[in-house]
């Protein structure tokens, strides 16, 4: 009882002097400096928090290496392990922790589904990251693919980072299905046939070539009536993300007058390596 009548006695007189202060007019202005310290106050928090999770992403890593290193492809094992050295140095220099966080995270998550069996989610972020400006920098997928579809996909990774690396993948797998869309139908995509698309190839019902060849395929496509010309910029587009040359557009044209027909300049273009670099660039079963 006494304890309850002083926690009562406290609570009161905290009320009352809530209560004069309130009512007293304000004698101190908040001045620039004051409000400095609240910024600096607010971002060290936000520091202390993002640390954290770095450091608890670091001991996760930690132990899931030590606990399954042997069961790891060797790939998945050093891109993790790479990660997770990245996020140490990050520690160490006290900076970087935002970028370190999110390649940790998401090689993490890519080698618990390389545990688990489950590829797809293993081939949304390939170490490093395709896509990303360090990926961009070591060539990977320069020969592949345009500049602007190296930035656009670099875009997504870099401001998705906080997000599992399934959801990551869906968004990229998005931009391939918009691409298409773009390049060969000539207008923006749908939101249903963005999400067939997509769906089908993480679930494993259709494969990149099964995408593309069913866009040529649709009456949507030859409904158009393009010269062979046009359609043969068309496949350059698609399967190899970049405009026609001259002489590469003034024999595949030939060609076609010569008998070969559409359907089977699609099938050819499937079996290129540009196009199975496209795939690879963007994480999809050919």
């Amino acid at each position: 009882m006494k304890n309850l009548n002083r926690k009562t006695m406290i609570t009161a007189i905290a009320l009352a002097a809530a209560i004069v202060t309130i009512g007293a007019p304000v004698i101190k202005k908040t001045t620039r400096a004051d409000s400095l310290v609240q910024i600096r106050a607010a971002a060290q928090q936000t520091d202390d928090a993002t640390i954290n999770s770095l450091k608890d992403l670091y001991d996760s890593s930690s132990a899931f290496l030590a606990i399954h290193s042997d069961e790891l492809a060797p790939d998945v094992y050093i891109a993790l392990d790479t990660a997770r050295s990245q996020a140490y140095n990050s520690l160490q220099r006290e900076s970087g922790y935002v970028e370190a966080m999110s390649g940790l995270r998401i090689q993490l998550s890519v080698a618990e589904a390389s545990l688990e069996g489950r590829i797809a989610d293993t081939n949304a972020a390939p170490a490093p990251v395709i896509g990303t400006a360090a990926a961009n920098r070591l060539g990977i997928g320069t020969n592949w693919v345009s500049a602007n579809t190296a930035n656009t996909v670099a875009t997504i990774y870099a401001t998705n980072r906080n997000l599992p690396a399934d959801m990551i993948r869906v968004r990229v797998l998005n931009n391939f299905v918009e691409r298409l869309y773009s390049d060969i139908f000539g207008r923006p995509c749908d939101q249903a046939g963005r999400d067939r698309y997509v769906n089908d190839m993480i679930n494993g019902t259709c494969t990149a070539d099964d995408v593309v060849k069913s866009m040529f395929a649709s009456s949507e496509f030859t409904s158009r009536n393009l010269s062979d010309e046009t359609f043969m910029t068309v496949v350059y587009r698609a399967f190899l993300d970049r405009e026609p040359d001259a002489q590469g557009l003034n024999n595949w044209v030939n060609q076609l007058r010569n008998g070969m027909t559409r359907s089977e300049i699609v099938d050819y273009f499937s079996t290129t390596e540009n196009w199975a670099g496209i795939c690879t660039f963007y994480g999809i079963n050919k």
